[in-house]
């Protein structure tokens, strides 16, 4: 796999807009914090012994611990995590959230606690007759991505002449790439270095 693009994100933690003190009374009073995730490893993955682990649920710890409560982690498909948000199933999201104007309209966001870029790791044996991104970008070429995430919209976008099908999460968008169902795999950096690491071809 190799990697050919690169565009900084910013990724936040989101909170529902609406009566943001509420939210906290709330979570004061129930001694708990409710925090909505994706499996996008390396931030959220479960580990060997089934628990889920990663830099982003030590975060939701963290914030756990200031606010003198426990953290309970619900995890969700990328696409219904907003959803759970609005429902007030969850009282915020720890998934890698990039902040956009739609979603700014509807959540609250911390400052920024990372950046990365979108990648894509692409099959190698069609790199030999690829001179750049532009012999990609053809109708029978296709990129596996997670729906609703930036990384899509990037693929959609760069890409628009080729084939992007959206996947619920990232396990399954990868698996397109490796029983070759799609020949390149979008999503932000070290998602993509991860997935060519345990995939070399």
């Amino acid at each position: 796999m190799r990697f050919l693009t690169k565009l900084l994100a910013l990724f936040a933690f989101a909170l529902p807009a609406a009566a943001a003190a509420d939210v906290l009374e709330d979570i004061q009073q129930r001694e708990e914090i409710i925090i909505g995730v994706s499996i996008f490893p390396p931030w959220t993955y479960f580990h060997n012994e089934g628990r889920l682990a990663g830099q982003e649920i030590d975060l939701g710890n963290s914030i756990a611990e200031d606010l003198g409560v426990r953290a309970r982690f619900m995890q969700y498909n990328f696409e219904d995590v907003f959803d759970a948000l609005d429902r007030g199933d969850i009282d915020m999201i720890a998934a890698g959230v990039a902040m956009t104007p739609e979603r700014a309209r509807r959540f609250y966001f911390s400052a920024p606690y990372m950046s990365a870029g979108i990648d894509i790791a692409v099959d190698s044996a069609l790199l030999s007759n690829a001179r750049s991104r532009v012999d990609l970008n053809v109708p029978d070429f296709t990129i596996a991505a997670v729906e609703q995430t930036l990384a899509a919209r990037v693929a959609n976008s760069m890409f628009d002449q080729a084939t992007v099908r959206g996947f619920t999460t990232a396990r399954a968008a990868e698996a397109a790439v490796v029983n070759g169902d799609a020949q390149a795999y979008v999503a932000s950096v070290p998602e993509t270095q991860i997935f060519a690491l345990r995939n070399p071809d």
